[in-house]
């Protein structure tokens, strides 16, 4: 596990330079020299199998198009999983020689609120109208798109998943992380720094009474209620409100490793959460006032802002609970070098919004695929944050 954290950690050092403008065209070298590796190689580098980092032998159809439809349609993680795909057509087009009106597209649209269930339909409608050779999806609801898939087999238009996948039968690859691994070694992270629960006191016997003196006790006496659990160590997960596959596994599998490492731990009722929702944000305060959580386990990117908004407020809150979620950016890093945050998940979603495009280019080809595709991820806590500071999203 440790040798899987240090090769996430070396993978996603460039992401930041990514962000920054820094993935440019590789320069031309002269012919008698080796090509240059362009900046994102190590992105592609961290994909499993590796034949889903590069686009040799994918010979499609000149003026071909791929659609890819993410939860969301802005932000870093998005934004990032956008650029990848675009590089992954660029890719495709010089290795075929195709320029002009016989290049490959590609487009990349989500929701306007990560993971709006109905919206991400009507863009599915939408793109489904254009004949693409292939969809990715990254799926809001593993409950729903039925009826829209079964329309894209009918017009013989393969499916690929990524990010957040699907029990549809007829997917042709899934692209992503291990969302349990990465759950569990977040679980196993907390779970020594937690506190420990206070331990309780035995009960004196009764005293024996001598006869006669019971019987003058008032029927109506009560027992006054046991408050032993106030002082039990209580964790919170907090998931997207939709039903999201990934945030379905990252919930299952973080509850059942802490368990296990933790079982005096009290998990709260999962909170489910929107994006940009004030009435959600208002109801988690009134929840965290009133459970004070030692540990927070958030199961999507866009969810850690506002819980941490909330906590700015000291007056409520006598210090911050350990807070771990998915991805980062530089704002973060900064809440986690102070400690704010206790840790982020770091993905690569330049590599799967890449893997994705490759994925659904083979599809179209009728290629085999692979069940699934994974793109890695690393862990970063408080401890390594000055480390981080490479591989973090720019806001």
């Amino acid at each position: 596990m440790k040798n899987r954290l240090i090769s996430g950690l070396l993978v996603l050092t460039m992401i930041a330079a990514l962000l920054m403008g820094c993935s440019k065209e590789p320069k031309k070298s002269p012919s008698s020299e080796a090509p240059e590796t362009p900046a994102y190689q190590e992105f592609l580098n961290a994909i499993n199998p590796f034949a889903y980092g590069n686009v040799d032998d994918l010979k499609l159809e000149a003026g071909s198009y791929i659609s890819v439809i993410g939860r969301g349609s802005g932000g870093a993680f998005w934004d990032t999983v956008k650029k990848g795909a675009e590089q992954a057509i660029a890719d495709i087009n010089e290795k075929n020689g195709f320029t002009g009106k016989d290049k490959v597209r590609v487009v990349y649209s989500g929701p306007s609120v990560t993971g709006d269930v109905d919206q991400q339909i009507n863009i599915f409608d939408e793109e489904l109208a254009r004949y693409p050779i292939a969809i990715a999806i990254s799926v809001a609801d593993v409950h729903s798109f039925e009826v829209q898939f079964d329309l894209a087999g009918e017009n013989n238009v393969p499916l690929v998943t990524f990010d957040a996948g699907s029990e549809y039968h007829n997917i042709r690859a899934n692209v992503g992380i291990d969302n349990g691994a990465a759950a569990s070694q977040a679980a196993e992270a907390m779970a020594p720094e937690l506190p420990e629960a206070p331990v309780k006191e035995e009960a004196d016997p009764p005293e024996i009474e001598p006869e006669g003196e019971a019987e003058a006790e008032t029927e109506d006496e009560t027992t006054a209620p046991d408050e032993s659990d106030s002082d039990a160590v209580k964790v919170l997960i907090i998931s997207g409100n939709t039903g999201a596959k990934t945030d379905l596994e990252r919930e299952k599998a973080f509850k059942a490793k802490l368990q296990e490492l933790r079982p005096d731990v009290e998990f709260i009722d999962t909170f489910q959460m929107a994006e940009g929702n004030q009435e959600h944000q208002d109801k988690l305060q009134e929840l965290l006032e009133k459970e004070q959580p030692a540990g927070i386990f958030i199961t999507a990117n866009y969810l850690k802002s506002p819980v941490l908004k909330i906590y700015e407020d000291q007056t409520k809150f006598s210090e911050y609970p350990l807070i771990i979620g998915f991805d980062g950016t530089t704002t973060e890093l900064k809440n986690l070098e102070e400690e704010k945050l206790f840790g982020l998940i770091l993905q690569n979603p330049f590599g799967m919004g890449y893997a994705s495009v490759v994925a659904a280019a083979r599809a179209g080809l009728d290629f085999p695929n692979e069940a699934f595709v994974d793109t890695g991820f690393a862990l970063v806590t408080a401890a390594d944050a000055k480390s981080a500071s490479g591989y973090i999203y720019a806001d």
